[in-house]
């Protein structure tokens, strides 16, 4: 039984420093499985700066599947224009548009706003884009003359800010 006291001297303070050096390193485990984890869930809210601001916008919802980098930075864009009032709502891929010969075109948002000229509800259809390659653009081109009842953006990142570009048929 005595084999299982700890001695005065040397012995029982190597078997303390020993102990104190494994505390020491699952704590330093513990910090790092922590420091993972917030890393890989960074914080559910970010602040997005639009022309009417800055506003805080919920990321918890994870970007719909096929949605990428651009289409999900500039969907935080419209949901904070939607909590300033500036736009009433929006979907992404919402609607397909027939160009003709089996063509169609997608674009990436659906934007529904309140128009005061109008006295009602307006579609704007914004097509977000890293590089716009000459295919792309006359797709566009082509559905803003064949449906003039809508209003086809072109948007793409332009340094801190977003630079839009309206296309009439």
């Amino acid at each position: 039984m005595a084999n299982n006291v700890i001695g005065p001297g040397a012995e029982r303070d190597e078997i303390l420093r020993k102990l104190r050096g494994g505390l020491k390193r699952i704590e330093s485990l513990a910090d790092t499985r922590r420091s993972i984890e917030a890393a890989l869930n960074p914080s559910k809210r970010k602040l997005v700066k639009t022309d009417g601001g800055v506003f805080e916008v919920d990321t918890a919802p994870k970007q719909p599947r096929g949605m990428n980098k651009w289409e999900a930075a500039y969907a935080l864009v419209l949901k904070a224009r939607q909590q300033a009032g500036e736009i009433d709502g929006f979907e992404f891929e919402g609607l397909s548009f027939k160009l003709g010969n089996g063509a169609y075109f997608t674009p990436d948002f659906v934007v529904v706003l309140w128009h005061e000229k109008f006295g009602g509800c307006m579609i704007e259809l914004h097509e977000v884009k890293g590089h716009w390659r000459e295919a792309a653009r006359v797709r566009i081109k082509v559905a803003a003359s064949k449906y003039p009842w809508c209003r086809f953006v072109a948007v793409s990142k332009d340094g801190a800010g977003w630079k839009a570009e309206t296309f009439e048929p």
